[in-house]
């Protein structure tokens, strides 16, 4: 869902910026969640690491639904990239 939120949100010139730092920010905290879970897994055990995991999952779903919500069903594109509206001719 990031890739399509920052496909939909960002214009064509900085549309590899944004994937990269999307797709970075997702493995650090990828790795911290892993270090957290092990960290915490021999205190409390499976269950409870499934639990939270469902938890954020819950929430990211949320957040992802309220972003999707508010973007445009096609985007127009700022600067060169704008052409004017091609009339459909029957």
């Amino acid at each position: 869902c990031n890739a399509m939120l920052v496909q939909r949100g960002t214009v064509d010139r900085l549309r590899g910026r944004a994937l990269t730092f999307v797709m970075s920010a997702t493995y650090i905290v990828t790795g911290v969640g892993n270090a957290i879970a092990g960290a915490v897994l021999h205190i409390s055990g499976p269950r409870w690491i499934w639990a939270g995991g469902a938890g954020c999952l819950a929430l990211a779903a949320v957040a992802g639904y309220l972003l999707a919500r508010g973007a445009p069903e096609h985007p127009r594109r700022v600067g060169a990239e704008l052409a004017p509206p091609v009339p459909v001719v029957d």
